[in-house]
This record gives C-alpha cells, structure tokens and sequence, in this order.
C-alpha cells in the first residue's frame, strides 16, 4: 500500500464523505454503518503492521475528519459512524476505538474474517493497538484502539485450537438505534468440533 497521491482513490473517498454528510442531514436515518475489505484497526498477527492497514486507517480518518468539520455541532457526543465492519483478518475480533484526537473516535469496529481459511493469532504485543503519529512534531505515540474480544487460533502442538466464527446482527428500534451482535463459534481442537457460546455484544 502506498501513501503516494496518485494511488489514492480520491473519488471513492469523496464519495464516501459527500453521503455520511448527507445522512447526518436526513433526520430518518438513525444509524451509519460502513463496511469494506481491510480493516483499519487489528491486532491479527499477520495484519496489524501492514503498510496497507495504517494507509485505510489513516485515509479513513482524514474522510471522518472532513465529515466531522462540515457537520459541526450537529453530531453531539455520537461518533461519526456507529460500526465498521471488515474481513481480510483471519479471525473474530472486536475492537473500540479510543479518543484519537480525529474523527475515528469512539468507534465501534468488527472483523469477521474467521469463516474461512486457517484462523490466525493476536499479535504478542496484547489488546492495546498504539500508532505513532509520524506527521506531528515530535512523533507522538498514542493509543488508538482496544481490542475487546479475539477469537482465532490458540494454543501450540497438541493443544492448539482453531476457532472458526460468523456474527448475526439484530437491530433494535431507537434512535441512535441499538445492535446486537450475536458471535457464532466452532472450534476444531484434536481432530474433533465443538461448538462455543459467546455472550452478545450490546453496541
């Protein structure tokens, strides 16, 4: 992934902008979710560090940005978008992002990328996804995210498990509306299945 103007899909990200303003201006609308391929925020092993993950993440906040600056007072204490959804990581994961200082604040993020080829594990580094801030003086490092649940592969040699995973999500009446996101799980542990039950997560 590069960071290079000319690979950037400036259409597509305006496009993107131009309609979460026009939702927050249409008072029928009473939540925003987004969804695509590369998740901005995840701490699979093999994803976190990716150049391509830090280029959606950061490309993702500059169109949060944009919207927050037009939308001004009008969106209150409510981020800009309730979810996002992604796959590519091999895994279930749920994460939440903190007060970034942008407009990714507070956002609710779920990957649900552990349906189909071999499950990956979290990164060692733990839970807390850090980013440093390369483009402001002095670098700053800051936390980004928290990672609330991972559900992939566990375990080594004879005791290692694969978690296989779906969600199913409800939509409660309301405005701002209520999801519940219900994790469906298998895991595949000594040549045999066995199905696990995961509490709803309330967003």
């Amino acid at each position: 992934a590069s960071h290079d103007t000319e690979d950037i899909d400036f259409e597509q990200l305006d496009w993107l902008k131009q309609r979460l303003i026009e939702s927050w201006n249409n008072q029928s609308v009473r939540g925003r979710i987004v969804y695509f391929h590369h998740p901005p925020y995840v701490t699979e092993a093999t994803k976190w560090r990716q150049a391509q993950t830090l280029a959606v993440r950061r490309r993702l906040r500059w169109v949060f940005d944009e919207v927050a600056e037009n939308l001004g007072s009008l969106i209150k204490d409510r981020p800009i978008v309730d979810i996002i959804f992604n796959g590519h990581a091999h895994c279930l994961e749920y994460l939440r992002t903190t007060n970034t200082g942008y407009g990714d604040s507070h956002i609710n993020c779920i990957i649900s990328g552990g349906s189909g080829r071999r499950t990956r594990r979290q990164r060692e580094e733990g839970n807390e996804l850090m980013e440093t801030f390369d483009y402001i003086n002095g670098s700053p490092e800051r936390k980004v995210a928290d990672s609330l649940l991972y559900v992939g592969r566990s375990g080594k040699d004879e005791q290692q498990k694969f978690a296989y995973s779906f969600v199913r999500i409800d939509v409660k009446p309301g405005n701002p509306p209520q999801f519940i996101v219900r994790p469906f799980v298998t895991e595949r542990y000594q040549k045999q299945w066995y199905n696990r039950e995961l509490e709803s997560i309330v967003i």
